[in-house]
């Protein structure tokens, strides 16, 4: 959870980089731009968790923040071109669709753990599509020399196939060049996209590097798992401790108890 929330304000953070960035100067376009990112990631953060709330019941922080980079995909095509409250609608209309997204890969049988296709494909064409309805041309001439035609808010129809034409053959693009780039790395030995079965039960942690960032990953893999270090050909190479895990926390166990035992008998 924690990781959760501070990978969510590092990529909140860096966002205003290149949204507002993308103006190459301190002017006012720049600063439209960050006030719509800011504004449409808070609504999307929102949105997100009223949507989880009402089958959950609970006011998820995991949902806010996937509500957060929700709106900051939607809101990154229009950024420096839609007016503040346009970023309203992105935060509101990109986080629901993202949320209902994440059930395609239950549908499609799609191994897709953090939600990136919902996020980022979904998120992103859904911002590509309302940069259509919301682009002004009186947005992009805040940085002084910037001109557009704008789209359905300067009554520029067309701008809306240009957006669906720009995010199809987008989409298509990065589609198959991702699928070759992977292809080429399955062939690879050590570059395999699956691991085993065995490895994705000891951990990840244990079968490529034979090391825990934290105990209670180790903790949980011999609790629940019932696997020690003996049985675990990833780490069977290294010296078993002088305690395993179910020696130790007996040992706790029972220390944390004899005295009140001591007490009740006496």
């Amino acid at each position: 959870m924690t990781h959760i929330v501070i990978g969510t304000v590092f990529l909140w953070v860096g966002w205003f980089g290149f949204n507002a960035g993308s103006a190459l100067a301190a002017n006012l376009r720049a600063v439209m731009a960050a006030v719509v990112t800011n504004l449409a990631a808070c609504v999307g953060g929102i949105t997100w968790c009223v949507l989880d709330y009402r089958l959950e019941r609970k006011w998820s922080t995991v949902g806010f923040c996937s509500g957060v980079i929700a709106g900051l995909v939607a809101i990154t095509p229009g950024s420096g071109y839609v007016p503040a409250w346009a970023a309203v609608i992105y935060g509101v209309v990109g986080a629901a669709g993202a949320n209902y997204a994440t059930k395609l890969k239950f549908l499609l049988g799609i191994d897709d753990a953090l939600d990136i296709f919902a996020e980022h494909a979904v998120g992103g064409f859904i911002g590509n599509i309302l940069t259509a309805f919301f682009a002004a041309d009186y947005i992009a001439k805040l940085d002084g020399f910037s001109s557009i035609d704008g789209g359905w808010l300067n009554h520029h129809w067309v701008q809306l196939g240009y957006q669906l034409a720009d995010s199809i053959s987008g989409g298509v693009y990065s589609f198959g060049g991702t699928c070759l780039i992977l292809f080429v790395m399955n062939l690879i030995p050590g570059l395999s996209l699956r691991a085993t079965e065995e490895a994705e039960i000891l951990g990840i942690d244990d079968a490529e590097i034979g090391e825990f960032a934290y105990d209670y990953v180790e903790l949980t893999r011999e609790v629940l798992n019932d696997v020690s270090d003996n049985e675990s050909k990833f780490s069977s190479s290294h010296p078993p401790a002088e305690l395993n895990i179910h020696e130790k926390l007996a040992t706790s166990t029972s220390r944390e108890h004899a005295p009140s035992h001591d007490i009740e008998t006496q």
